[in-house]
């Protein structure tokens, strides 16, 4: 049988403008240079994740966990 495996995603460069991602589970996700304008991050988890040169503008962070994360050159 096989099993789940935890691995940390990709995001790099990615547009996720406006997107809903309340409650996500993005721990140790790399997403680097990632658009996260206007996107809700409510309650979502960072944890150790890249987020170095990522664009926050708008962005709804309330209650989000970045405990670790990387936000060198972030825009926020």
């Amino acid at each position: 049988m096989l099993e789940p495996q935890k691995r940390a995603g990709n995001a790099m460069g990615a547009n996720l403008t406006g997107a809903n991602l309340e409650r996500s589970k993005l721990a140790g996700v790399v997403a680097i240079r990632c658009d996260f304008t206007d996107a809700i991050l409510k309650e979502a988890n960072l944890v150790r994740a890249n987020l170095n040169q990522a664009t926050f503008q708008g962005a709804n962070l309330a209650g989000a966990d970045l405990t670790g994360a990387d936000l060198a050159g972030a825009d926020m």
